[in-house]
């Protein structure tokens, strides 16, 4: 009996490995859209890039992404308050638009964009200036804390007064230089601070440490509004080094910048960072990155910046 019993098993496997069908799911095909990358800055020439969308079938490519998909034929116009002031010209070498007549972003301004391309339909953003950001405080304590890994951290403590009369956004940067005075931002800060946005890839539940990259401290004065708001970020001792340049003997030292951006912005980045963190993840729900480009995608913001060297 229990040989027939596995006979019957074996044959019911064989039937159901012979059910198999192939089906064949049409995927609509999208006309592609153009992509705007323009994050500029107060008194900072005027640039940005231009590429298209990629289909979910498109080759992502072996080779250079940006010379697959940016698009070097549009003409992008700068307009200050309705006004256009610029056409910014394409640069090969950078795989960008800039400015040819020194034009540069200035206070005071709504600033929009309208991009024009051979087989793409016209897109357009909006972005005003923000009030300057101030930094009023900033402290570098060395060898503050130890880790859960037993690894000594220098503290950084960041001050700023948060403007009572409007909502504000931010983004911090700590910078720190290595041989040859070339400047880079820190790989990892440890933050446990509740106003720092969080994206998904800076905390790991098997991780006591949280690790924020240093160029992408996000924040908004929902708790802080109208106050100063002081920040304290930790780093790997060592990490921040000052250089001295053999010739000048020049001293280059760590440094912060302190952003205050645009609400679309503050959307774009921490919607873009939880994308990057769940894009291969197969239980993570879908991801719409901001945008407020009509009728295409990307962002075309403004911000003004605040630095401060570490000491």
């Amino acid at each position: 009996m229990k040989i027939l019993n596995c006979i019957a098993a074996a044959a019911a496997l064989l039937l159901l490995a012979a059910c198999e069908k192939t089906v064949t799911v049409d995927i609509p095909e999208k006309q592609p859209r153009l992509v705007v990358n323009g994050r500029l800055a107060k008194d900072e020439l005027l640039h940005l890039k231009v590429g298209r969308s990629r289909g979910i079938l498109d080759p992502s490519g072996s080779g250079n992404p940006e010379e697959l998909y940016t698009v070097k034929t549009a003409v992008p116009v700068i307009f200050e308050n309705g006004v256009p002031v610029d056409t910014l010209v394409y640069q090969p070498a950078e795989y960008a638009y800039r400015t040819i007549h020194n034009k540069r972003v200035r206070p005071g301004f709504v600033y929009s964009v309208a991009v024009l391309a051979p087989g793409f339909q016209e897109v357009t953003a909006t972005s005003s200036l923000p009030t300057q950001s101030v930094i009023a405080g900033l402290q570098w304590v060395k060898e503050a804390r130890v880790n859960s890994y037993g690894e000594r951290m220098d503290e950084i403590i960041l001050k700023f007064d948060d403007p009572a009369a409007e909502r504000n956004y931010y983004r911090a940067e700590v910078w720190s230089t290595y041989g040859g005075g070339v400047s880079y931002p820190v790989a990892c800060l440890s933050i446990s601070d509740k106003d720092v946005e969080q994206t998904g890839n800076e905390t790991d539940p098997a991780d006591p440490e949280t690790c924020f990259r240093g160029d992408m401290v996000l924040m908004q004065d929902q708790h802080f509004n109208g106050t100063r708001k002081q920040l304290k970020m930790y780093v790997t001792s060592g990490t921040l080094q000052n250089y001295t340049d053999p010739v000048s003997h020049r001293v280059i030292r760590p440094y912060v910048k302190l952003f205050r951006i645009t609400e679309d912005e503050f959307k774009y980045l921490r919607s873009k960072g939880v994308y990057s963190f769940s894009s291969d993840n197969p239980f993570a729900e879908p991801v719409n990155v901001h945008t407020n480009v009509r009728n295409g995608y990307g962002i075309f913001s403004i911000s003004t910046m605040a630095v401060d060297s570490l000491r």
